[in-house]
Parts: C-alpha cells; sequence; structure tokens
C-alpha cells in the first residue's frame, strides 16, 4: 500500500497527521476489519493521499505491507517492507515508526531463527530480515537499529555500515549531526570488500567528514582480528582524485636505525600545474629527517622538480645538521630546442651512506649535476651546449666542465644526383606522379637517371669545445684549468663493384686546438717531468681505410620432417687501413730528450758510507750512463694523448650465419613456413705491414645459438642460449723474458696434432628458460594490447619517484608479481672463464646462477636466487623473496643471507591506491656497508 501526506509550506512547522478516516481529507478503497482494532489492513496496490490544495509545498511518499495508525500517540507503524520517501532521502526497512510529534522515524529489524536440522531442535543461525537502509543522495548507510528526524536529517545508528568511494566504515555506534559529517563509537575503516575484512584502522571515536577525510583516535591497524601498530590519532583522506591531505606515516624497525616512523607529513595539491609534499621522518637513533619534494608540469612544454633534505643526527648519536638538495627540470623551448638540467648538492660526504636505504647510491661515491642545451636545425645539423659538475663524495675533490659545445653537421653529398636532390629537400611535401605514357608510343622500361661513382661522396664533420675545471682538496691553489677544440671530418665514397662488392673508402681528418703543451726535462736521475708552456697551439691527425664486402649463400636440403632447408650466409670482410707514426720527428708532437750522467754510487761513495771516513769521491770510477726518451707534448689533454706507431693493416674476418626453415600444416590443412637462426660463427684477426715484429693479431672466434626461443618453444623449454668465444695468438710466448716473442706458435719443437696457435683466453656461458603452467594456479587471462602511441610527458607520480629514489630501496618497489606472471618458471646459467696470456699463470672462474620463480597458489609468490662459484665452491649472493597478496594488503619479505645487500626487509602494505603508504616495516642489514 503506498501513501501520501502533503505538509504545510512553513519548512519550520510540524508535519500534521490527520485522523486515519476522515474521509474528507482521505480517498481509498479498503477491506474493512473487525471493530475495536486501530489496525487497517491496506491493500499494497491502492494509494493513500492526503492533500491539502493550498500552500503545497513537499510530500511524504511511504508503504509498507501493514500501516497500524496509533491517533494518541500521533505515531504510524510500518511493517514488512516498509519505505520512507522524503526530499530525496529513502528509508528501508522491515518496521518504520513515525513520531508525528518529534518528526522521527526508527527503523528496525527483524531476527528469524533458521534451522537445518531435521529434527528443529537446533538453532543454527540467526536471519536478518528487512535491513534498516538510509539513502540521502549518494550517502548509504546499514544499520540494526536507525533514528532518523526526517526536518534536520540528523541520526543515530546502531552497528552502523556505511561504504564511499572505495572506503567501507562501520561503527557500534554512529551519530549523525549532519548532512555531512558522523561521529562513529567502536568503529573502523578499511577498503577491503571481504566480510570479516581483511585489514582495518579502528578506533574508539571516529569522525567521518563525507567526501573528505576520516580522523580517529586512537587508531590501530588489525590484519584481520592481530594488532600491527597504533597511533594516538590518525587523518585518512577520502577525497576523489588528486587532493591535499596528510599523508600517513609508515612504522618500521632498522638495524641501524632503531625503530622510526617515516613519510608523516602533508601533501599540498596547489593547482594543475605544481603541487607539494613535505614529510619527516622520526629515527630512534639518528634524530629527525625532514623531506620536501616540490613538482611541477605544464604538459607538452616543461616539468621537473625540486627535492631537499636536511637531518639533524647521524646514526652513531653525533649532532650536527647535514642536507642535500636535488632538481630535475625539462624543458622543450620549441620543436628543435630543448633544455635539460639534473643536480645534487650535498653537504657531507657521507650523507647518503647513512640515511639512505638505496644500495646504489650508499655505493656510489660521486654525485653529478649536468645542464644541456640542444638544438637542431631540419636542413643542416645540431648543437649541443653542456654544463656538468661531479664531486667525489671520498675525496672532496671537484671537476666543471664550463662549457662544453658540440656541434655536428648532417651528411652531405659533394656531387648529388637528381635523386639525392630530391630527397634531401626538406620542404617537398608532394610531388606530382609522372605521367602515364600512351601504350605503343614508348616500348622497353622507362629511363632513370644512373647514379655516376662520384654521387656518392659524403662530407661529414663535427666538432667539440671543451673546458675543464678541477679543483683539488688542497682549496684555491689546487686548481687545474684544461680546454681543447676538436674538428673532425670524414669523407666516405661507397661504391658497388662488379654488381656483388660494395667497396668503402674513407678518410678521416682531425685537427685539435690547445691553449698549452706540455715541455719536457729530465733530472740527474734520468727522470722525465714537464712544466707547462702557454700559447696557441695545434696538432692535426689522419688515416684512410678501404673496406669491401660482400656476401655468398649455400643451400642444403634437408626435406626431413618439418626441415625444408638450411641456409648457409657467408660474409667476408677485408679493410686496408693507414696510419702515420706521429711520434716521428717531422711532426713535432712529441720531444725527445736525452742526457748523459756518471753514476758514482759504486766505488768510493760506497766506501764513504761504510768507513764513515771523509773522501774525495773519484768520479773516474763513475760508470756513465745515457738516458734518452720520447715524450707525448700533449699527453693528459681533453682530446687526449697523440697516437704514435705506424699502422699500415689488412683487417680479415668472416661472419657464418646458419639458417633454417620449416615448413608445417596448420590447422587448416595449409602449409606454413617458418624461418628461424640457427647459430652464427664469427673470425676476426688483422696483420700490420709496417710493424717491426708480431704482425698478426690475436685471432678471435665466437659462437653463438639462439636454437630454442620465441615460437620455437619446445614444451616447457622456454628458451636456450648458447655462446662460446676464443682468442689465440699466432706466437709463442718466451717465460723467461714475460712476453710473446716473434716466433709461430707452430714451429716450437714439441708441435704434435692440429694445435697449431696458442689460446690465450676462452670463455662460454650458457643459459635456459623453463616455464609452465601450474596445477594450482589458473593461468591468467592474456590481455589485449594497447594500441602504440607516442610516448607523452611523464605523469606527476613519475616525476616525484625520479627525484625521490636517491632515499628509496629500489628493490620494494619491485616485490609485487616477482614471479613474472607465470605460474612458475626456472631459469639458470652457467659461465666460465680462463685466461692464459701468461701460461705459467692462468686465470680461471666459473659460476652458475639459478632462479626460480613458483605461483604456489593464487596469493602466494616465491622466488629464489644464488650465485655459486663453483672453484671455491662457496654461495656468493642469495636471494629469497616471498609475496603473499590478500586483495586489499599485501606482504612481501627478502631476505639475502649472503654478498650485497646482506639483511632482511620485512614489508606489510595496504594495496588501495588512497592508502599506499600506510606500511609496516621492519629492515636488518644495509648491504655492503653494515653487517647483519
Amino acid at each position: 500500500m503506498a501513501g501520501v501526506l502533503i505538509a504545510a509550506s512553513d519548512a519550520s512547522a510540524q508535519l500534521r497527521q490527520p485522523t486515519p478516516f476522515d474521509t474528507s481529507a482521505v480517498t481509498d478503497t479498503v477491506r474493512a476489519t473487525p471493530a475495536g482494532t486501530d489496525t487497517v489492513a491496506l491493500d499494497t496496490a491502492a494509494a493513500d493521499t492526503l492533500r491539502r490544495e493550498s500552500d503545497l509545498d513537499t510530500s511524504i511518499t511511504y508503504g509498507a505491507a501493514e500501516i497500524r495508525f496509533l491517533v494518541p500517540e500521533r505515531r504510524t507503524m510500518l511493517t514488512g517492507n516498509a519505505w520512507v520517501k522524503y526530499k530525496g532521502m529513502e528509508l528501508d526497512a522491515h518496521r518504520i515508526v513515525v513520531d508525528w510529534r518529534r518528526n522521527l522515524l526508527r527503523a528496525t529489524v527483524r531476527y528469524d531463527t533458521v534451522y537445518t536440522d531435521s529434527t528443529r531442535s537446533t538453532i543454527d543461525s540467526l536471519a536478518v530480515i528487512g535491513l534498516p537502509t538510509f539513502k540521502d543522495g549518494s550517502q548509504t548507510i546499514h544499520g540494526a537499529l536507525m533514528k532518523i528526524n526526517i526536518r534536520t536529517k540528523e541520526g543515530y545508528v546502531e552497528d552502523a555500515r556505511t561504504e564511499y568511494g572505495i572506503g567501507f566504515y562501520r561503527g557500534r555506534q554512529v551519530q549523525k549531526v549532519s548532512e555531512d559529517v558522523l561521529f562513529v563509537k567502536d568503529g573502523y575503516f578499511t577498503t577491503s570488500e571481504q566480510e570479516p575484512p581483511d585489514y582495518k584502522f579502528t578506533g574508539d571515536e571516529m569522525k567521518m567528514v563525507w567526501g573528505e577525510k576520516v580522523v580517529g583516535k586512537p587508531v590501530v591497524l588489525r590484519f584481520g582480528d592481530v594488532p600491527v601498530f597504533g597511533l594516538p590519532f590518525g587523518v585518512f583522506s577520502i577525497k576523489r582524485g588528486r587532493h591535499s591531505g596528510l599523508i600517513v606515516p609508515t612504522y618500521g624497525d632498522d638495524s641501524r636505525r632503531g625503530r622510526h616512523l617515516k613519510d608523516l607529513g602533508y601533501y599540498w595539491a596547489a593547482s594543475d600545474y605544481w603541487d607539494l609534499t613535505t614529510t619527516l621522518d622520526f629515527y630512534e637513533r639518528s634524530g629527525v629527517l625532514l623531506k620536501s619534494d616540490l613538482n611541477y608540469r605544464d604538459r607538452h612544454r616543461f616539468d621537473g622538480g625540486v627535492s631537499g633534505s636536511v637531518n639533524n643526527r647521524t646514526p652513531s648519536g653525533g649532532s650536527g645538521v647535514r642536507w642535500d638538495v636535488t632538481m630535475r627540470h625539462n624543458h622543450d623551448i620549441d620543436r628543435y630546442t630543448k633544455l635539460r638540467v639534473n643536480g645534487t648538492f650535498v653537504s657531507s660526504g657521507s650523507y647518503y651512506s647513512e640515511i639512505s636505504d638505496n644500495a646504489n647510491r650508499r655505493l656510489d661515491q660521486r654525485i653529478r649535476s649536468n645542464a644541456t642545451l640542444t638544438h637542431r636545425w631540419p636542413e643542416s645539423g645540431s648543437m649541443s651546449l653542456n654544463l656538468t659538475h661531479t664531486q667525489n663524495l671520498a675525496t672532496g675533490e671537484n671537476s666543471q666542465t664550463l662549457p662544453n659545445l658540440s656541434y655536428t653537421m648532417d651528411r652531405i653529398y659533394l656531387f648529388p644526383s637528381a635523386t639525392q636532390r630530391k630527397r634531401e629537400e626538406k620542404d617537398l611535401l608532394y610531388e606530382p606522379p609522372e605521367p602515364r605514357t600512351p601504350p605503343g608510343e614508348r616500348n622497353g622500361p622507362r629511363e632513370r637517371e644512373q647514379d655516376r661513382w662520384y654521387n656518392t661522396i659524403s662530407l661529414s664533420y663535427n666538432s667539440r669545445l671543451e673546458n675543464q675545471r678541477e679543483e683539488g682538496v688542497d682549496g684555491p691553489l689546487d686548481v687545474t684549468w684544461r680546454s681543447g677544440i676538436e674538428h673532425s671530418a670524414r669523407l666516405n665514397a661507397p661504391q658497388k663493384l662488379f654488381r656483388y662488392f660494395n667497396v668503402n673508402p674513407s678518410i678521416r681528418y682531425s685537427e685539435d686546438w690547445f691553449n698549452e703543451r706540455r715541455r719536457w726535462h729530465l733530472d740527474e736521475n734520468g727522470n722525465a717531468y714537464s712544466t707547462q708552456e702557454r700559447g696557441f697551439f695545434q696538432r692535426r691527425t689522419f688515416s684512410g681505410s678501404v673496406s669491401a664486402t660482400t656476401k655468398l649463400y649455400g643451400y642444403f636440403p634437408i626435406n626431413r620432417f618439418t626441415v625444408q632447408t638450411v641456409r648457409h650466409v657467408l660474409t667476408p670482410n677485408l679493410s686496408f687501413s693507414y696510419q702515420p707514426d706521429f711520434s716521428d720527428p717531422i711532426w713535432g708532437y712529441y720531444q725527445s730528450l736525452e742526457r748523459t750522467v756518471i753514476d758514482t754510487s759504486t766505488g768510493p761513495i760506497r766506501d764513504y758510507y761504510q768507513s764513515l771516513e771523509r773522501r774525495e769521491i773519484d768520479t773516474s770510477t763513475g760508470e756513465t750512463i745515457h738516458y734518452s726518451g720520447e715524450h707525448d707534448r700533449y699527453q693528459g689533454t681533453l682530446p687526449g694523448g697523440t697516437p704514435r706507431g705506424k699502422r699500415l693493416s689488412l683487417n680479415m674476418s668472416l661472419d657464418n650465419l646458419f639458417q633454417m626453415k620449416r615448413v608445417r600444416l596448420n590447422d587448416e590443412g595449409e602449409e606454413v613456413e617458418s624461418k628461424m637462426d640457427l647459430f652464427t660463427y664469427n673470425l676476426a684477426t688483422s696483420y700490420n705491414f709496417a710493424a717491426d715484429s708480431l704482425h698478426f693479431s690475436n685471432l678471435s672466434a665466437s659462437l653463438r645459438a639462439n636454437p630454442i626461443s620465441g615460437k620455437t618453444r619446445l614444451g616447457p623449454l622456454e628458451r636456450l642460449n648458447i655462446d662460446l668465444s676464443t682468442t689465440h695468438s699466432f706466437y709463442q710466448y718466451d717465460i723467461d723474458a714475460n712476453r710473446e716473442v716473434d716466433r709461430f706458435y707452430w714451429e716450437r719443437e714439441d708441435l704434435s696434432g692440429l694445435n697449431l696457435l696458442r689460446m690465450t683466453s676462452f670463455q662460454t656461458s650458457s643459459s635456459f628458460t623453463l616455464s609452465g603452467k601450474s596445477p594450482f594456479v589458473r593461468a591468467p587471462e592474456e590481455e589485449e594490447a594497447a594500441p602504440d602511441t607516442a610516448a607523452g610527458p611523464p605523469e606527476p607520480e613519475e616525476i616525484r619517484d625520479q627525484i625521490r629514489n636517491r632515499f628509496r630501496d629500489p628493490s620494494e618497489r619491485g616485490m609485487r608479481d616477482i614471479s613474472g606472471g607465470k605460474p612458475w618458471t626456472i631459469s639458470g646459467s652457467i659461465r666460465y672463464n680462463l685466461s692464459m696470456n701468461n701460461p705459467m699463470q692462468p686465470r680461471e672462474n666459473l659460476y652458475i646462477d639459478g632462479t626460480i620463480s613458483l605461483n604456489l597458489t593464487e596469493r602466494w609468490q616465491f622466488r629464489y636466487s644464488t650465485r655459486v662459484d663453483l672453484k671455491t665452491r662457496e654461495v656468493v649472493t642469495s636471494n629469497l623473496s616471498v609475496h603473499r597478496d590478500l586483495k586489499s594488503w599485501e606482504a612481501s619479505f627478502r631476505w639475502s643471507p649472503k654478498g650485497i645487500g646482506q639483511g632482511f626487509y620485512l614489508r606489510i602494505g595496504i594495496k588501495a591506491p588512497m592508502l599506499r603508504d600506510v606500511q609496516v616495516e621492519q629492515r636488518r642489514g644495509q648491504g655492503a656497508l653494515s653487517q647483519f
């Protein structure tokens, strides 16, 4: 049955309830009931409406299976699927009592016993019928008992439950004091959809401001019913989207810094273009660490951030303020001009090693700052201007480049053909097609311009200006300035000879300009030292080469099973290069020194020290010693030293590629071809005609095979790689002289078999990957690939992570999905290295690596990796990672008993984006810098 009560237009007046059978107010069709009762049995399809023809403003609509009017008390009882609607407010329950005097709605639930025992002697469970539900706009509250003022919409709820966004709230007693504010007694907040929830924040007293925040005191985080940690009070933001708010801290325990609260602070979303995060870390042993991160971004123009931190105490308990500042800025000034800036400044060299959890940052003893401005001219080339600053944290030394300026010219053809001119025309957007020739007017192919040999001659050029300042630890007096300009040009003229050979002659010319060089001297002991010579100096070097290559093909028909053909591709390469000896005096780049001295350390001088008698030194008994040498005047300059030694060499290499072609039938009976590379085998050496001895360089050989990869998967074997490389010397090794001698290895007396070359090194490695399905875990469904789009600018969170990673342990961010998304994976590799440059002192090592990743269940992930030195039979590194996913929260554990990163790390955190900073962590060990 449904009815409508019409209230007066004055909102402050109480709602008026008519007498139940006043026919002037109600017109309805009802069934009569026995006399003397106060109950009206109503047909649920009928309507009961009270209307006032004047001042009509607001209506209350209600309905129930049974409606009872209690006239003396001015109450109405709605029983059985009862509901009331008023001003966008809806209330549903088993029973609703309307108190017209106080404008109060009271809603209750009905409990019913459920028997599943056939004897009906035991109550198995209690069923809830007609749970009161209050809806007001987007707000929905459920409870066992509700009292609501229909005029002010204030209310009281027992055993209340409500939901907003991804959060769920529950309390033993809930008081609604306004449209947006709830007070909760003995309640909790969670994002878990489970019942009971996986985790929850409980509080004796809580306040929820609808759509803004939840405040509680005290707040205890519980996983299940197990308390993890507590706070005197807590504030949780429940706003949608990006917004300002408090940041919930992380509680943890560290072996070096003790118990701590990390990242307690405030996030300020100032505008759509920038935000600010300020947090405090409280450490039991190392005091307070204040961090602040400012991020900004203007889409398609610039982005960046500035981050700083201040610490007031060292882990050892010492006092003193230490700080650091890190900045990053990317600016696309226009289409062709870009600016990239990043910098780091720190007050103490030990700051990161004591504060940061990032092992790479702790081990890095250098901090670098860099600013680079690049510009490209579409039709000519590009320019780069670079400023850098490098500080050695261990020694305190600094170096700067002020500045580096480089220019690269695009390759140009000196005598371009018509086709090349069209290709280089940047402004040509559309070229109309050539007109068609009517049939019969011209026979034969269309004539085309033939490229001449000189059309391929091209020139490339680049230059570089560099200024470097180095400051030692002794202050302003220990400063070194170095500068230089490098020019380099190259001519190439690739040609095709006899249709099968590709020949490429090349000439390279370099010219370097200096404002200083060295002047060398010899002291009386024959030691060389140098002094600085200022001025303008030039150094010119050049070299030339001619290379030729071709390809040869061989086919081997197999026609067995699905294998049809094996192809062998041979690629011989020959190149001849020439470079003069720039240490020759005619070039003037090396300085020759000579000095003759008489050594009197033997004879009378020795007797003088032995007998302690004063006597004249007889120089006639001394030994005449002649010192000589050649020294590079440009040694230690920025462009580098001057090459010495004439080179007139022939470089030879032979590349071998073996491929296989397979033909298989698909499900439709059609032939499908597939090709795969079996392995490659390459050889290379050179012969220097200008050398006075040892003309041949070492012969290097490499074999690489990937028989199984990608589509060639064989059962559970997903990947198999084999690599092998060797180097052999053509010459014998003189053990007494401890060097190679100019005698071929096959000329020795004990020659046997085909042992014609001396092996100097041998390296081999093999790796494999096995993966497959698990009987315990259902394989994840493959998601449809997203369309390939150009990468846009980084999101604010990415920018924030890039400048805050100096403090974070990178492994903490990669502990999710440690199995790689596959039910199980086993990978391993073995590496063997042997060095025999000196046959009497061989050096070898043998390592084996293994990794097992396994999804034990849909929620349990396990990974174990280790490296073992088989020579010493010791475990070098070992890591165990376990990840537990419980939908709304997760736990990760990583243990490294040996090697870098030794120790363990335990993290328990919430997965919801709005609470991702809420986590508890336990850490022991800090890698190589502290003991476990």
